[in-house]
Formats: C-alpha cells, structure tokens, sequence
C-alpha cells in the first residue's frame, strides 16, 4: 500500500498520551506522516513532540506554536504543512484501531465519488451515565457526525477553508461541528461506523460532554443560545464554499471485507 494520508495531531498539555496517539498513527501503512501541531502546551508537550519527531525523523513532524488560538487554528495550520491526497485529524488523548487508516484509505481510493469517510467514535471513560439513557445512541452517532473524525480529500478540505476559527468556536468548542455540518450537507460522506476506528477518551469536561448533556438532558451553557447564529452563519459560508464543487449530498454506508 503507498501511504497517502497525513495524520494532523493538533495537542495542548497531554504529554502523557501523546506518544500513544503517534504511534497508533505510525502504525498504519496508510500513514505518511503524523504533524504534531503544539497549541502551545504549559507542560511537556512540546518536548515529547520534538522527541518523537526526532524518533522518527522521516514521518512525524512538530510545527511549535507561538499562542493558543484553538483548536480550529491549530489544525488548519498542520493541514497547511501536507501535501498528501487525504487527510486525517487526531486528538493527542485519542489512538486510532489498527488498520483504521488503512481501510478509510482503501475506500478513499476505490470510491472516488466520495469526499471524505468518517471513522467510527469508540468511547473510553466516564460515560455510564450517559449510556444509560434510552437516547445515547442517537446522541452518540450525532457525535460521530460531527466530531474531527474524518479522512478528507486534501483538495475538498482546502475548498472548504479548513476548521473555522471564529471566536464564538474559541468559547464554546465545535468548530468541528460547524465544520463537519456543512460536509454533510454539500459533499458525500462514506461511513466506517461498522469498522476499526478511533478509540476516543471521554473527559466530563470536553465538548462532547456538554453536546451529550443538551441531546440528552436539554441542557446548554450560558450564553450558547446567543450565540448559535453565529455558528450557523459560519456553517452557511463554508457549505457556500462546497457548493463549488457540484456535489450531490449524500451519507453512504461502506460495507466491507477488510482481511487487512
């Protein structure tokens, strides 16, 4: 297999797990190279970056930021570094399965009608209360519709213009929400839900928490009612962007024989 995705691992204070995340990438044959993107980090993240690009000197990189402008920026900034065909995200707490990669590469290759693949979300930590509600399952699945899961063209990411880095997404996070709802709704997306994917740690104080608490429960953090025009409004100019491609939307479920 010719390695075609670059792996952008944009990471803020999680020197602890940060090597995990690398090497799950590095592991994959369809892994070119991993770009460590540091937000910058308080404690020592941005050594144990430099130490794994120097591990690894020809497939990981390390792009040191001068100040944190979130996440949206940071991911931009690593996807600006590649020149491969896909692209890929991945949190610095987050390991993808093995052969996960390898597979969305695959797909990507065999079924040039589809933009981008989205990796199946695989929960770890502190969610027994959430999975108890009769709507987890929904709630989790929009999850996986919306978080920085994906395998995109290279080209249709650039089209797009990357995560947006508006300040309402530096408040309350979901700059990959607004960014994935405009894919969804102007390109076609390839599922892998079904497949190995991205074993994704849960903290109680991540986005996510506060995205299952409104599905679950109806509950938002102050000020995010206010604040939703805004996010739509930026979710209306990147599908504005996509709509240059000429796409008909569509969600496509890939059923595979994966033997690796």
């Amino acid at each position: 297999m010719t390695s075609r995705i670059d792996v952008v691992i944009a990471v803020r204070d999680m020197a602890g797990t940060l090597a995990l995340a690398v090497q799950s990438a590095l592991s994959q044959s369809a892994c070119r190279h991993v770009i460590i993107v540091d937000d910058p980090s308080s404690d020592g993240t941005g050594d144990e970056a430099e130490r794994l690009a120097r591990a690894h000197p020809q497939r990981v990189r390390r792009l040191p930021l001068t100040a944190n402008a979130g996440p949206g920026h940071a991911r931009n900034q690593g996807a600006a570094q590649s020149d491969a065909d896909y692209l890929a995200f991945l949190d610095g707490d987050d390991a993808y399965e093995r052969q996960a990669l390898d597979l969305a590469q695959r797909v990507l290759d065999d079924l040039p009608q589809l933009d981008l693949v989205r990796l199946a979300m695989k929960p770890m930590g502190p969610l027994d209360a959430y999975i108890e509600h009769a709507d987890f399952p929904a709630a989790w699945r929009h999850f996986e519709f919306t978080a920085p899961n994906l395998v995109i063209r290279r080209h249709v990411f650039e089209i797009a213009g990357g995560f947006p880095e508006d300040a309402v997404f530096r408040r309350f996070g979901g700059e990959d929400g607004a960014f994935s709802l405009a894919l969804t709704q102007e390109v076609q997306t390839g599922t892998l839900f079904d497949q190995p994917g991205i074993v994704y740690t849960f903290r109680e104080t991540s986005p996510t928490a506060f995205l299952l608490r409104s599905h679950l429960y109806g509950e938002l953090r102050p000020g995010l009612a206010e604040a939703l025009p805004q996010a739509q409004a930026v979710t209306e100019t990147l599908r504005g962007r996509l709509r240059g491609l000429g796409r008909t939307a569509a969600i496509v479920p890939i059923l595979v024989e994966w033997d690796g």
